[in-house]
């Protein structure tokens, strides 16, 4: 069973922020999708991050990453069912990070 914070995915069509605890349940998901549409003759493409090391690790931002973010790609398990399996590896700071060259946008308001 998909936890509710992993239910975004109805609504937006994100599977985006995927916890790790869902890693089984988002693996048969997405077999059972590419199977439904094979039969109609499409693709399925996803977009994961890439899971390296596949474990916690020892720090706070190691063990927060894959809680948090990529815990949930069982590379092996997605890249069996689908047409074709994307690695993100966009160059991001976060809280964890010392601010790098790139980062998010952040919005601005105040603007006529």
């Amino acid at each position: 069973m998909i936890s509710r914070r992993s239910t975004r995915f109805l609504r937006t069509g994100n599977l985006e922020d995927v916890m790790w605890t869902d890693r089984d349940a988002l693996s048969a998901m997405v077999k059972k999708t590419a199977d439904i549409l094979h039969k109609e003759h499409l693709q399925l493409q996803i977009d994961v991050v890439p899971n390296a090391p596949g474990h916690a690790g020892e720090t706070a931002f190691g063990k927060w990453i894959f809680q948090e973010w990529r815990g949930a790609y069982d590379l092996k398990a997605l890249g069996e069912p689908v047409d074709l399996l994307c690695l993100m590896t966009n160059d991001q700071s976060t809280h964890w990070t010392t601010p790098g060259p790139a980062g998010g946008v952040i919005p601005v308001s105040g603007f006529p």
